[in-house]
């Protein structure tokens, strides 16, 4: 199985918007870079149906309320408070999971 670069910790297994179901990410990036034609050509349809402006390249979110960035710090206070990983971390673990759904 192909390795991803950095530290790889998606162990558990998950499965992407067509239903297809994998292991782990490792074997997620695996099946989609054997046909990475194909994979570029999602990301081409997708970025040419968007508008050319800050909020179509930012997927509606140029701007954020006050009131959802506290709604969202409070969130995030409550899922961290005494876990184990480290809070960047896990944003980051959850930015890229926010971000491959709201593409995909």
């Amino acid at each position: 199985m192909m390795q991803t670069e950095g530290n790889n910790d998606f162990k558990e297994g998950g499965e992407d918007t067509e239903g297809k179901k994998y292991e782990s990410l490792d074997e997620m990036w695996e099946n989609e870079l054997s046909h990475s034609d194909e994979w570029y050509k999602k990301a081409d349809q997708y970025w040419s149906s968007v508008d050319a402006t800050v909020d179509g390249m930012l997927g509606g979110f140029s701007h954020i309320s006050g009131e959802d960035i506290r709604g969202s710090n409070e969130l995030l206070k409550e899922l961290f408070t005494g876990h184990k990983m480290g809070k960047t971390r896990a944003l980051g673990e959850l930015s890229f999971s926010f971000t491959l759904s709201s593409i995909y």
